[in-house]
C-alpha cells in the first residue's frame, strides 16, 4: 500500500479548516459584509454574505483544483514542449515518472499555501466584521500579505533549484 504524500495530507487538512471557516462565517457574519478596506482599516467595499462566501469558496477551491490538474496533466505533454532547465536529464525515460510525480507534489504544496491564504483572508474578514463599525487591523493583513509572498517566492525557488541541478 502506497502512503499518501505529506502535501496531500496537509491539503486535505487545510481543506477541512477552510470549509469549517466558511461554515463559521456563514453563521456569524451579518448579511452585509465589509470585504474591502482602505489603508486605515476602514471599510470601503461591501457585498452580501452569500456573494462573499461564494467568492471565497470558488477562490479557495477552484484555483488549487486547476493547478493540481494542470501539473498532473504535464505528464501527458511531449518532452520537447516542456521548457525546464536540464530537460534532457529530468525527462529521460528512466527519470520521467519521478520528475512528474515531484512536479505534482510540488503543485500540492502551492495548493496548501493558496488554501491557507484564502482561509486567513476569510478569517480576517470575519474578525473585521465582528466589531461595529467593521474595522480591519493592518498588522495581520500585512503579515498575511508578506507571508504569502514569501511562500510563493520560496515555492518558486524550490522549483527552479530542483531543475537547475542534477541528482
Amino acid at each position: 500500500m502506497r502512503k499518501m504524500p505529506l502535501p496531500a495530507l496537509l491539503l486535505a487538512l487545510f481543506a477541512v479548516i477552510f470549509l469549517g471557516s466558511l461554515a463559521v462565517a456563514a453563521v456569524q457574519m451579518p448579511e452585509r459584509v465589509a470585504t474591502h478596506f482602505n489603508a486605515a482599516g476602514n471599510p470601503n467595499g461591501w457585498m452580501s454574505l452569500r456573494q462573499h462566501l461564494l467568492i471565497l469558496g470558488i477562490g479557495g477551491t477552484l484555483l488549487p483544483a486547476i493547478l493540481a490538474t494542470a501539473f498532473y496533466g504535464l505528464r501527458f505533454t511531449r518532452a520537447e514542449r516542456l521548457r525546464i532547465p536540464n530537460r534532457e536529464h529530468w525527462l529521460a525515460p528512466e527519470r520521467r515518472a519521478e520528475t512528474f510525480a515531484w512536479l505534482f507534489r510540488h503543485a500540492l504544496w502551492f495548493d496548501c499555501l493558496w488554501l491557507a491564504f484564502f482561509t486567513a483572508i476569510g478569517l480576517l474578514i470575519l474578525q473585521a466584521n465582528t466589531v461595529h463599525p467593521p474595522r480591519l487591523a493592518p498588522g495581520p493583513s500585512l503579515a498575511l500579505g508578506a507571508g504569502f509572498t514569501a511562500g510563493v517566492i520560496l515555492w518558486g525557488v524550490c522549483m527552479i533549484r530542483r531543475f537547475m541541478k542534477r541528482k
